[in-house]
């Protein structure tokens, strides 16, 4: 006898031939190659869920002087109109910063 709903519609879908979708979750940015691997080596659809910080910014690869000094800016700015806990969130982009 199945334990779950799950279980179930597995048993009666799976003779079925229907493409199941993969599931991947992303936690650590470590993974994500990995997954990413996962997804496309899969032979029907895949979704790749990738875990990230509410405030994490988009950073380019590789960050050069000129946008470091416009942050650097933005965070004084920020930091002086009494809007500090929005800056305080972004801390969490510091981790893997590559400058050129």
């Amino acid at each position: 006898m199945m334990g779950t709903v799950a279980e179930a519609m597995v048993a009666t879908l799976k003779p079925s031939g229907v493409r199941w979708v993969q599931g991947i979750r992303v936690e650590k940015a470590g993974d994500l190659e990995a997954a990413l691997l996962e997804a496309f080596a899969h032979e029907g659809p895949a979704l790749v869920d990738v875990r990230t910080a509410r405030a994490e910014l988009s950073l380019p690869p590789k960050l050069t002087y000129g946008e470091i000094m416009g942050f650097t800016l933005y965070a004084t700015r920020t930091i002086l109109s009494g809007d500090a806990n929005e800056l305080f969130d972004a801390k969490t982009n510091l981790h893997e910063i590559d400058v050129e």
